[in-house]
């Protein structure tokens, strides 16, 4: 997958990420995460997604 795109469609979403379909239409539903709608088009900026990731990431504890 190219991954120098700004917009992903859901399933393009969902392969970058590995979460189902079903959760993006989800978090859209709940207004979790931001989206794009363009016509009836959805699409998802990468910088939505990584940020995703990196606000989710369990980060190690200090010992």
């Amino acid at each position: 997958m190219e991954t120098s795109k700004k917009l992903f469609s859901v399933q393009e979403a969902s392969e970058y990420t590995g979460f189902a379909v079903a959760t993006f239409y989800y978090w859209f539903y709940i207004r979790k995460i931001e989206y794009v709608k363009i016509s009836r088009r959805v699409f998802i900026k990468k910088e939505t997604l990584d940020k995703l990731i990196e606000d989710n990431t369990v980060k190690p504890k200090e010992l």
